[in-house]
């Protein structure tokens, strides 16, 4: 059974005090099943935003677990603030935690971290289609799971 939105928020967000970081919650959600976004601050003043993997990227063995994803890598605020506003758009229960670390550590488990148990799965799709995050597909099949540069989707294109 997965852990309450409400519960998982609280607990990062003390274990972030904890440790000497800086948390705050931006926006709350449902409180048993919204969608958690991180947005992690750096000292430079870019920002990162991390958001619930897909499930496909989820092992059976994970499937209760609560495991991020990076949407965002190092980007300035003003992009963070447009993401986070279209994914509103598509789901206005979310919650957005800002938290001001340096390094991530073990405060969100993330699909790399878990990318041996991932299942490696083909998508299908035809030339052109548009994907979260507006990378454009242009392959009709792949099973490589490079990152996009945007961090927004994964790469739809083989190995060559």
């Amino acid at each position: 059974m997965r852990i309450r939105s409400d519960i998982f928020v609280s607990a990062l967000t003390r274990r972030v005090f904890s440790d000497g970081g800086y948390a705050a919650i931006a926006a709350k959600g449902s409180e048993a099943s919204g969608a958690i976004f991180v947005r992690q601050r750096f000292r430079d003043g870019l920002e990162t935003l991390y958001g619930p993997a897909p499930q496909a990227l989820i092992g059976e063995g994970d499937r209760d677990d609560r495991v991020f994803e990076p949407r965002l890598l190092r980007v300035e605020p003003e992009a963070v603030e447009a993401l986070i506003a279209r994914e509103r758009k598509f789901d206005s229960d979310l919650w957005l935690v800002e938290i001001e670390v340096d390094d991530l550590g073990t405060y969100l488990p993330l699909t790399d971290q878990k990318a041996e148990t991932a299942p490696t799965l083909p998508v299908m799709g035809r030339v052109g289609a548009k994907l979260r995050g507006g990378v454009t597909q242009a392959a009709a099949e792949c099973t490589c799971r490079q990152k996009a540069e945007t961090a927004t989707a994964y790469c739809l294109l083989p190995k060559t």
